[in-house]
């Protein structure tokens, strides 16, 4: 099984923990913010999690007090509602930097592709979305930039020099995120 990859015995929603893996490895293969992660999964301590462990990787549900109504609307009541359109999971991807390519994608080995650089140059954001993580405390990735673009989509930004954004954050497309 690949790094991330869903262990099909694991329910819907959740990730089942592998050895040498960490909260902020699964956030990041998983395009989550690990402090989420760790609020959902009531963890104090996120590098507190063992191999077995069912990490939840969506909000739980909370209880909402139901109101009795009546299920039959009057006909003032009712209204038409026309159909909403699913949003696009198209993004339009621009280079986060203008650089020599070290390193192409390639799956395993290599899960990015390695742009070369120079100290103080400005990064920039491949496409507009939510800074999901800031740090650097995902090991060999220096200061790490994570921005979620859709439900499908995250970029990470690694081994920067000094990060301009914040946890939380919206970024547009070219908006500079780290030097």
């Amino acid at each position: 099984m690949t790094p991330c990859s869903d262990d099909p015995s694991t329910p819907a929603g959740f990730y089942k923990v592998r050895p040498k893996e960490n909260l902020y490895r699964i956030a990041l293969c998983k395009g989550e913010n690990y402090e989420n992660l760790a609020r959902w999964n009531q963890l104090e301590d996120a590098n507190q999690i063992k191999v077995g462990q069912l990490i939840r990787l969506t909000p739980p549900e909370t209880p909402t007090q139901l109101a009795a109504v009546d299920a039959k609307p009057s006909p003032a009541e009712a209204t038409k509602v026309d159909a909403v359109k699913p949003a696009s999971s198209e993004v339009q991807f621009s280079w986060p930097y203008k650089g020599d390519i070290l390193n192409k994608f390639n799956g395993s080995k290599n899960k990015g592709i390695d742009i070369a650089g120079q100290v103080g140059d400005p990064v920039f954001a491949s496409a507009r979305g939510k800074v999901v993580y800031v740090g650097n405390e995902v090991k060999g990735l220096g200061n790490l930039v994570i921005v979620k673009h859709n439900e499908t989509y995250v970029t990470a930004y690694a081994n920067n020099n000094a990060v301009l954004v914040q946890e939380g954050q919206q970024v547009s497309q070219g908006q500079a995120i780290a030097k």
